[in-house]
């Protein structure tokens, strides 16, 4: 229960998510990602990707105390609500606006990829395949240009190729 008012708390409201950050509530939800409850394992992953939506201080302490490697842990939970929260905390962690360096690409690259590689064909759960999309689409919007210049190179790729097969 304290986990779900701690979630609370900190969803939408940057105070409560500054006043969790000053209390190490990333750390200790962290610890409770090992626990048996599969309730709590969710709400855990829940209010993780509330205390760093829209809020970077709070998504570097997570990349410091390693938070999304720790996710990954319970990518294969059996329970696909846990799953499904495990997918929201990522993708709301791949989304967290601020600083892009180097750095962050290379985690948020690490995290969908590994979204893809764990769950992204052989996901049985509608609740867990609708928290991948979006996370992935947290990741193209992010790396919206990158996707555009790629496209772009593919396109002219494919028409110097018609072009070629053209005169042939």
């Amino acid at each position: 229960m304290a986990v779900f008012v701690l979630a609370n708390i900190v969803r939408d409201y940057n105070q409560g998510q500054k006043a969790s950050m000053q209390s190490n509530s990333i750390a200790m939800c962290l610890e409770a990602l090992g626990e048996s409850d599969s309730e709590l394992r969710r709400w855990v992953c829940l209010c993780l990707g509330l205390t760093w939506a829209d809020f970077p201080a709070a998504r570097w302490c997570g990349v410091r105390d390693s938070a999304h490697e720790k996710i990954y842990e319970i990518l294969d939970d059996p329970n696909p609500e846990v799953r499904a929260a495990a997918v929201f905390a990522l993708g709301t962690f791949i989304n967290c606006n601020g600083e892009r360096s180097e750095h962050a690409n290379a985690i948020d690259h690490s995290v969908a990829m590994t979204i893809i590689s764990k769950l992204g064909t052989e996901e049985s759960s509608p609740l867990v395949r609708q928290e991948i999309v979006v996370a992935l689409h947290n990741f193209v919007l992010v790396f919206e240009n990158n996707f555009i210049m790629i496209e772009q190179q593919h396109i002219a790729a494919q028409g110097e190729l018609k072009l070629l097969l053209y005169f042939d």
